[in-house]
């Protein structure tokens, strides 16, 4: 088992699960981080009948190879569609998952931040250091600026969960960069690349990440990142009345029915969604001429959510519950009125 101490969370993953967690091209860079290697020699000899020996050791410690990876890892993709003013906090909500591996050969500290440049999506970006089943909950999975004692040849999952401004409006995208940056596990100090000549007695450092997503992250500074996107999503609904037919049952007139007293009139509402996301909480209420008479609602057709009631106050009016309506898509009401 591998211990991760997350911000003062205690995290315990098993090797199958970090191996699965985050792909990687190949495993921890070899020889721990300040191993001593000692090499001996001994010569031996002899001077007539006595027999000699002489040793030395040459040693050296093995430098720190500086190597780690973040990954977008985002089940739906790295663009993830969002509704103006809804906030993080249930699972799944605007949440982006990244994966941070240690390729390095010691174990190592990181500071954790979110970049974001576009347009401004969010109003707020928290970090939260996942519990070990990859689903995020705020219920158990701690909000963390950084990651402590992270062993060689693991890998883990960070949600970044964003805030999304009222303001905010389709077609806008914002981009997040989850960037870390390698410290010490020992005092989380900044590790730099060291210069100058090697020394056998000294640990040294040797940055070998690559270039991420964020502005400014470049090959071998001790930083990697990658992206993900925020897109704005919104309903748009319009709706539209139509009248589909006249009938009068009277036999003088049922060859050529017409809107006279006693004939009965057809009509059919249309709400559709022409956004990019799905509207909630869909109403439509009709209110109709004191002219014409809803007697019920027995003879209404609907397509989609609760039946529609009717209000009966002078005019008439129907209310109607539609519910949610998805992005190109409609509904449907059809009633008969008549005329008194």
């Amino acid at each position: 088992m591998s211990n991760i101490r997350l911000k003062g969370v205690m995290v315990i993953l098993s090797a199958a699960l970090l191996a699965a967690m985050v792909p990687r091209a190949a495993l921890a860079a070899g020889t721990t981080a300040g191993t001593q290697v000692d090499n001996r020699v001994v010569v031996n000899w002899n001077a007539g009948a006595v027999a000699f020996s002489t040793v030395d050791t040459a040693s050296f410690l093995v430098d720190r190879l500086v190597t780690f990876t973040v990954t977008n890892q985002t089940a739906a993709g790295s663009t993830v569609d969002v509704l103006p003013g809804v906030v993080g906090g249930e699972p799944d909500i605007n949440v982006l998952a990244f994966g941070v591996y240690n390729g390095s050969n010691t174990t190592l500290d990181f500071a954790l931040s979110a970049l974001n440049s576009g347009d401004a999506v969010t109003s707020s970006i928290s970090i939260y250091a996942d519990d070990g089943d990859r689903v995020f909950d705020t219920a158990t999975d701690a909000i963390a600026a950084g990651l402590d004692n992270v062993p060689a040849d693991t890998a883990f999952y960070v949600f970044v969960v964003g805030d999304i401004s009222s303001t905010a409006v389709t077609p806008w995208v914002e981009n997040i960069d989850l960037r870390a940056q390698a410290l010490t596990a020992v005092g989380g100090t900044v590790i730099t690349a060291s210069a100058g000549a090697w020394q056998a007695g000294t640990l040294q450092n040797v940055l070998a990440d690559l270039t991420g997503t964020a502005a400014g992250d470049g090959d071998y500074d001790g930083f990697h990142s990658d992206r993900g996107y925020y897109r704005v999503v919104a309903p748009s609904l319009t709706v539209t009345k139509t009248i589909t037919g006249v009938a009068d049952a009277r036999a003088f007139n049922n060859t050529d029915p017409k809107a006279i007293p006693g004939a009965t009139v057809s009509y059919r509402l249309v709400v559709e969604n022409t956004g990019t996301g799905a509207a909630t909480g869909v109403t439509l209420t009709d209110t109709l001429s004191p002219n014409v008479d809803v007697t019920d609602v027995s003879n209404v057709v609907q397509s989609a959510g609760a039946a529609p009631t009717l209000n009966d106050t002078d005019p008439d009016t129907i209310i109607w519950s539609i519910g949610v309506v998805a992005p190109a898509t409609s509904v449907n009401l059809t009633y008969d009125v008549t005329i008194p």
